[in-house]
């Protein structure tokens, strides 16, 4: 398997150096986004072959017969690299109409990319799938799920349609490395508070306030400024309806007000558990490397620290990024009534089940734990 991955790397980096994105019809900011990924395109396909790796590890099935969700695709390269891998069906998904098209147009121009491009979110992914009788097995998003406005909402919508399927998250926005997390501190103040080149989303939610709430002071304008950081327009109606935050947020994540997208938004492995569990899903965290395609003294330091990121208890404190895996453990494809109350989609019928083997599970540890004993 990892000798195919190098193979198909060196393959698919030819294949991108081979094309003038410049002169392509597709958006400025597509073009800037690939123009910074280039320099670095090896990297990133390394990402893309751990996700591989870990996926190929987990499911069990061959990879023609796997229907994946590539979620918030962006400009299309991983959804042309696991096409070129051999993945039976690839589903695209993103929000931006610009990206769908360029992952289209990449397609056209290449012969490499998803067998379906939708352009919108969770619920246009849950609807197209339900139209056409289509159940996706995989999901795998590079540097998407931080940037998910309301993610228990997206999670929620996708585990009680698909309670069985696999999530894999690549994402740079870790807590855990104090280097990265003040790196991205610092995007989220520049976002938050603005500079001399762009207004910050605090002015924006501001002039909303004031602008749509004129009997208010400009003392209150200010209050609710700044009490609704995290909040989209829409949330923000809401909070002066209703008084109340709608969702806790720490001293320094903040959103585009107008689009909801997080900047780089920084969650905790507490914080993705608590909406997971319940559902009977487990995240596991696998710890990400920096890249190695370098020379001389700086490739010596990569090698060191790649090294200490495979440490069991540290290695989370070095690494870069981090690769969550969400998977269902509780309830089984193999139980009849399980697969029965997962075809049911609703929510109450599989927290109910999901609370039932989670107390089986319990009283199987002790009963265990009382034979060892008497033993």
């Amino acid at each position: 398997m990892a000798i195919s991955l190098l193979r198909m790397k060196i393959e698919f980096v030819h294949t991108l150096r081979g094309l003038d994105f410049e002169t392509m019809p597709i958006s400025r900011y597509n073009k800037d986004y690939i123009h910074r990924m280039m320099p670095n395109i090896e990297y990133y396909i390394d990402i893309y072959n751990k996700c591989l790796l870990m996926m190929s590890n987990s499911i069990k099935i061959p990879f023609r017969e796997i229907v994946m969700v590539d979620y918030g695709g962006g400009h299309g390269f991983f959804s042309m690299y696991v096409r070129k891998m051999g993945i039976g069906s690839v589903i695209y998904v993103d929000k931006n109409p610009n990206s769908v098209y360029t992952a289209k147009h990449l397609k056209e121009i290449t012969g490499l990319g998803p067998d379906i491009a939708i352009c919108g979110d969770e619920n246009d992914l849950i609807k197209y799938c339900d139209d056409n009788g289509i159940t996706p097995n995989l999901l795998i998003g590079i540097d998407v799920i931080e940037h998910i406005y309301n993610v228990e909402k997206y999670l929620k919508a996708l585990i009680v349609k698909w309670p069985y399927l696999e999530h894999f998250y690549a994402t740079g926005s870790t807590p855990y490395n104090p280097l990265v997390r003040w790196r991205l501190h610092r995007l989220m103040k520049i976002d938050e508070y603005g500079n001399r080149k762009k207004t910050g989303y605090l002015e924006l939610r501001r002039q909303y306030v004031a602008r749509n709430y004129p009997d208010m002071s400009t003392k209150e304008v200010d209050i609710v400024a700044r009490e609704t950081r995290g909040l989209t327009y829409e949330d923000i109606d809401l909070y002066l309806q209703h008084k109340q935050r709608l969702s806790p947020i720490d001293p320094y994540n903040t959103c585009d007000p107008a689009t909801g997208n997080w900047t780089e938004r920084i969650l905790t492995y507490e914080e993705y558990t608590n909406i997971l569990r319940k559902y009977g899903y487990e995240m596991i965290e696998n710890f990400g490397f920096y890249n190695s395609n370098c020379k001389g003294p700086k490739l010596w330091c990569v090698k060191l620290l790649n090294r200490c990121t495979h440490h069991i208890f540290r290695g989370k404190y070095v690494a870069p990024f981090l690769i969550l895996w969400l998977k269902q453990f509780y309830l089984k494809e193999s139980s009849e009534e399980d697969l029965e109350v997962a075809k049911t989609h609703s929510e109450d019928a599989i927290l109910l089940q999901v609370k039932k083997r989670q107390d089986e599970f319990v009283r199987s540890i002790f009963q265990n734990n009382k034979l060892i004993n008497n033993d």
